[in-house]
């Protein structure tokens, strides 16, 4: 009996055994391409799924899951219908629900600078073999403390490698 995925917002554990009811609609993606917007952001109250399409945007798109996509997608709409873009990009996944959210204001700015910084780092980590970045890059990105400035220099250091500047879609939950 496949059980109802209350709470799971990984798209690999929630699609990736049968063992879930899973409501498949990839077919967004396509859509959200066909938008051409650089920026999209969704606005939706909690629990309507927005941590699950990010999750399910970040195993469609990530360059690292080219030989995983198809075991992953195979059966979905955009598994039938790939686009250009699967499986091309490097991705940056930030996920803010580990991050320390009580305390003094300099606690929690701390925890959010540190986990800009780890995500960061493991960005570099991730696609060191795949990735144009240079020791210096990531050496400038990864001196800074702050988050606006780890971001900052993180996506300036990407301008400068061109190869994914002009077509990386930005998705805000």
């Amino acid at each position: 009996m496949k059980k109802i995925p209350y709470g799971i917002s990984d798209f690999e554990t929630l699609n990736g055994g049968g063992e879930f009811y899973y409501v498949d609609k990839t077919s967004y993606i396509a859509k959200l391409e066909e938008l051409g917007s650089r920026y999209h952001f969704f606005l939706r109250p909690r629990r309507f799924g927005k941590s699950l399409l990010l999750s399910t945007l970040k195993f469609y798109y990530d360059i690292n899951n080219k030989d995983h996509v198809e075991e992953l997608f195979g059966d979905t709409w955009i598994g039938q219908h790939p686009t250009a873009m699967r499986s091309s990009l490097p991705v940056l996944n930030l996920d803010f629900s580990g991050m320390q959210t009580h305390g003094r204001d300099e606690e929690v700015e701390d925890s959010f600078n540190r986990e800009i910084w780890g995500k960061t780092d493991d960005f570099f980590n991730r696609y060191a073999d795949l990735h144009p970045f240079s020791r210096e890059a990531k050496s400038r990105v990864l001196s800074c403390r702050l988050a606006a400035d780890i971001v900052n220099v993180f996506f300036m250091e990407m301008k400068k490698c061109g190869r994914y500047a002009k077509s990386v879609p930005v998705w805000h939950a």
